[in-house]
Parts: structure tokens; C-alpha cells; sequence
């Protein structure tokens, strides 16, 4: 729901930040909660600081979430609702970032839980909530159908996201089958307890695994390492220990669900082994535009240009296989989709130009005109 009623910190410079904040700010009564989100610090021309989310407003707790999800920054505001000083100790499976012993405003993993607690939040009716998500819902999945997805692993459902998807689809409104991986206590405790398990469902909404959360972002410096991060003394941060993801394991396996708790892709190396390895956005953290995902596997670039592991690019034919057929087995459906063959469904996408004919940095801009789902055209369609 972020994508509509949230704050778009998805810039290049902190003073574009602090004027998305300041905006917010202007049209929400004090003491509310503002929520940033897409936040991506390596792409800002400098450190942001809690001091520059002051400069924003002060008579609002603000949170300015990282896309990665690992990672928050608050400011002063926000840190005094949570009582939260220079002398709190960090958790262990969290960190609250300091500088020359000054909170920075930068917190990271489960010592962000603390802020839940405190302040104001704009409140709604059950009613207001599920139209809220279903709107939502409904937004994602028209952007999912333009740029070409035909079907989506939700890797962080919970109870809302599950009425959404069935909202939407009694009034039409969705247009991308979804895999739901779990991540809801309450959501994966209500399955337990009425026996479902990974495989209930159909082909337009089907429960997955359950997904679990060992340690933090490689993007946002918090994933844990065998070594340091370079020209610091820190490994990184764990948010469960080896015993908890053993019991963890031990009962999502026990009532037959699926498991994920962390994917990081070789893909040339894994596709040397035999292994069909699947593509994977991880958005927010990444765009979720296949096109893009398929030239960055191609030329292994980021938006700068700059070349990341060149020994583990693909060819493009290796990417679409990556991005078709592979991605049907993490979810036991190759039989029913991610090629088209008779007896499959009819999902697939129309684009102006082949892939293989363009220069390989342009891949991604390549036009998408048509998306078709089980034989039925989602993109374009008459809202669009």
C-alpha cells in the first residue's frame, strides 16, 4: 500500500528528502506518523541523518524506510517517542547506528521494532483497511501486468495481503497469479491450525512456503559475513540464532510447508551446476520489471555502468529461460506454466522487438504490447 499512500523517498539528493517529507508533513495533523519509503542510500549524494529529517519537520515522528528493508532512519522526533538515547544499548539482533557516540538516526533490523510502539498512526475501520489493501492490490498488479510478469512469488504475505488477493479477484481486479510465501506468524498459525498447507489453492492463488528472515541485506551492509565489511570491524547482523532456525525449519517442514530463508544468485554459476535456478526481484529491494532483470543478467551492470561479477553473466537465451520455465519450479508448476506447450496454460507476453536483436543495454526498454494470462489479455485492457 505504500506505493499509494506513502511518501516516495526514492531520490538522488537529501534535500529532495527533506522537501517529500516537508510535503507530507504540511497536510498531516502533528504528532502523526510520516512514512518514506524506496529509500535507497547508495544512490544519495550523501549521508542522511537524522538532523536532516528535523530539518523536515520536528512535530512528526518520521521513519524513512530503506527499499532494501533492513534498514530505517528517524529522527529526533521519533527516537524521544521511543526513548531510545545515545546510552541504549543495542540489541543483539539489531543495531541503533552511532557516530563519534551520536545516534545517527539510522537504525537497523529488529531494533526498529521498539518504534512500532509509540506515537500516533492514522487510524481506519476494518473496512476502511480492506478497501485500502485492495486497492493496493489491485494498483500493483496493473503495474505487474505492463511490464510483462505473468506470475509473482510474494515473498512477505500476510493475513491483509491473502484478503486482498481474494478481494481483488472476486471483482476482477487481478491480473498476475500470486505464490504466496509466508511471512506472518498469524497468518502461518491460522494455516496450521486449519491444516493448509504449501500447494492449497489454484492456479491464480496458491500458498507457498513459509519465508523466515536469518540475518539482514547485503545492500544495506547488515547481511552477516564469514569477514568483516571492508575497513570496518563488522560482520554483519543475525536476526535468529542457529537453534531458532532449526525449530524454526523443523516446524514449517513438520506441517509440510515449503521453506525459504535466503536466496543470493550466481546465476552462472548455479546453471553450471545443473541447477535451474530462477530469477528473483526481491522487490522493493530491486525493480520488478523482467525485462531489466533479464539485462542485468545479461550484462551484470548497475545503473552507473559498472560491471559486477562479469564471470556470472548469462547469454540471453540462458536469461529467458531463467525468467520463464525456471521460475515455474520453485513452486512445483512446470507442468503447468512456464512454456508454451499444449496442455499449459497460456501465459505469455508480446514485445516489440527480440531481445536477442537489441543491444544487450537496452533490453530493458524494450516495449511491452501485449500481456496474456491463461489466454486472457490483462495488458493492455480497457483501464489503461
Amino acid at each position: 500500500m505504500q506505493e499509494l499512500y506513502g511518501v516516495n523517498t526514492n531520490v538522488k539528493t537529501v534535500r529532495e528528502v527533506q522537501a517529500a517529507i516537508r510535503r507530507k508533513a504540511e497536510s498531516t495533523p502533528p504528532g502523526l506518523w510520516i512514512n518514506g519509503f524506496q529509500f535507497d542510500d547508495t544512490k544519495l549524494d550523501r549521508p542522511l541523518t537524522k538532523k536532516d529529517l528535523d530539518e523536515a519537520t520536528t512535530e512528526h515522528p518520521v521513519v524513512v524506510a530503506h527499499r532494501g528493508g533492513h534498514t530505517s532512519w528517524y529522527n529526533s522526533k521519533a527516537l524521544e517517542l521511543a526513548g531510545i538515547t545515545n546510552d541504549t544499548p543495542d540489541p543483539p539482533d539489531g543495531r541503533f547506528f552511532r557516530k563519534n557516540g551520536e545516534l545517527t538516526g539510522r537504525v537497523a533490523e529488529n531494533a526498529r521494532g521498539v518504534f512500532n510502539r509509540v506515537g500516533k498512526r492514522e487510524t481506519f475501520t476494518p473496512e476502511q483497511r480492506r478497501d485500502r489493501a485492495r486497492d493496493g492490490m489491485r494498483h500493483m498488479s496493473q503495474l505487474f501486468s505492463a511490464c510483462g510478469l505473468t506470475s509473482v512469488h510474494n515473498a512477505g504475505t500476510n493475513s491483509e495481503h491473502i484478503l486482498a488477493y481474494e478481494d481483488c479477484r472476486k471483482n476482477g481486479e487481478l491480473t498476475h497469479p500470486a505464490y504466496m510465501m509466508i511471512r506472518s506468524t498469524e497468518a502461518f498459525n491460522g494455516f496450521k491450525a486449519a491444516n493448509i498447507y504449501t500447494g492449497f489453492g489454484d492456479e491464480w492463488i496458491r500458498v507457498g512456503g513459509i519465508k523466515f528472515v536469518a540475518d539482514g541485506s547485503a545492500s544495506e551492509r547488515t547481511m552477516r559475513m564469514s569477514t568483516p565489511y571492508v575497513g570496518t570491524n563488522d560482520y554483519g547482523i543475525l536476526t535468529m540464532t542457529q537453534e531458532q532456525v532449526y525449530e524454526a525449519v523443523d516446524d514449517a517442514h513438520s506441517h509440510n510447508f515449503q521453506v525459504g530463508i535466503r536466496w543470493m544468485f550466481a546465476h552462472k554459476s548455479f546453471l553450471d551446476a545443473g541447477i535451474r535456478v530462477p530469477g528473483a526481484s526481491d522487490y522493493n529491494p530491486g525493480p520488478f520489471e523482467p525485462l531489466m532483470a533479464i539485462q542485468s543478467m545479461v550484462t551484470r551492470k548497475d545503473y552507473k555502468g559498472r560491471v559486477w561479477g562479469a564471470n556470472q553473466k548469462v547469454s540471453v537465451d540462458e536469461a529467458l529461460t531463467i525468467a520463464t520455465i525456471n521460475g515455474v519450479y520453485p513452486s512445483f508448476e512446470e507442468n503447468l506454466k512456464g512454456s508454451i506447450a499444449a496442455g499449459k496454460l497460456a501465459d505469455f507476453v508480446m514485445l516489440e522487438k527480440d531481445p536477442h536483436e537489441v543491444d544487450p543495454d537496452q533490453i530493458m526498454n524494450i516495449k511491452v504490447n501485449r500481456t496474456v494470462i491463461g489466454g486472457r489479455i490483462v495488458y493492455p485492457n480497457e483501464r489503461t
